[in-house]
């Protein structure tokens, strides 16, 4: 009941008062939850399937000392949240983690439209994991990348207008084509059934959904999170009630049940006793470089 609490809004404070738990233990469900809806997340949800449509950005939270950048990723078909990462700062490291997990959930094969802002980290990364390689057929020397034909990455550019000290969006300026072809744009658009503008517009209102429900996602907060790990933890554990407890108002259904995961809208308790017999998700180890020190 917490927890539900917490995913509308309620702030941490508040619960503090009434229910007389102490911030600390709240902090410990909310990474116990959390690790379990990521782990239904990368079992369920990151799977390569056509998703026509892919729009990526990011936005930032307060924290102590700082910011916490947020990325995430949503599937404009089936209104799906794909994933996300938090860090301290906007690096490419940031981003290119961003860009792998959305490798993982495409199929490659299929026409596909990616929709991102005008930051140049997006088209970097997505060049690394969606470059695919020629092969040699028995001869020497490295091997020649190409981008796929049915794969185009169009940035929106913002109009932005300083005004005072801060600057205000006025709408989108123009679009690039940062990678592939235009042929492949009107194809996409036909299998889209959409005849506008391309835009971001879905994940900014996930974005906003996502600001109104979780009070540590709002630029000014009283309830700040202090590390990272904590901020992923509550990320997944929205993006899980996301995906499928909460109905979509466009859909009239879960994006769960669009996307075909589940047949029906889970409550918060099916999905934190159905799948506990899962198998636990355990993220690929990189192989650490270990440098020779310097004998002098």
């Amino acid at each position: 009941m917490i927890l539900i609490l917490i995913l509308y809004e309620c702030p941490l404070h508040a619960i503090e008062k009434v229910f007389s738990h102490r911030r600390e233990t709240i902090n410990n469900w909310i990474i116990d939850f959390g690790s379990h809806f990521e782990n239904i997340h990368h079992q369920l949800v990151v799977r390569p399937i056509d998703h026509k449509k892919v729009e990526l950005d990011e936005l930032y939270t307060t924290a102590p000392g700082g910011k916490h950048w947020v990325t995430s990723a949503l599937s404009s078909t089936y209104k799906l949240w794909l994933g996300g990462h938090v860090s301290t700062s906007r690096n490419a490291s940031l981003i290119d983690n961003l860009c792998s997990l959305v490798s993982k959930c495409c199929d490659h094969k299929k026409f596909l439209l990616i929709t991102t802002d005008g930051l140049s980290s997006y088209k970097t990364g997505i060049r690394k994991h969606f470059y695919k390689k020629i092969p040699r057929n028995g001869k020497t020397g490295r091997s020649s990348y190409f981008f796929p034909k049915n794969i185009v990455l169009v940035q929106c550019v913002k109009n932005y207008v300083r005004k005072g000290k801060r600057y205000l969006c006025y709408g989108i300026n123009h679009c690039n084509i940062a990678l592939g072809t235009p042929k492949a744009i009107p194809f996409l658009m036909k299998k889209l059934n959409y005849k506008g503008v391309i835009h971001t517009a879905f994940i900014k209102r996930f974005n906003a959904t996502m600001r109104s429900s979780i009070h540590t996602f709002t630029r000014r907060s009283r309830s700040a999170v202090k590390n990272t790990s904590l901020s992923e933890k509550w990320l997944y554990l929205f993006g899980g009630f996301y995906n499928f407890c909460r109905v979509h108002q466009s859909l009239k259904k879960t994006p769960a049940q669009a996307y075909g995961i589940v047949s029906q809208k889970l409550t918060f308790e099916e999905l934190t006793s159905i799948h506990r017999s899962m198998k636990k998700w355990t993220p690929l180890k990189r192989k650490d470089v270990h440098l020779k020190k310097n004998k002098y």
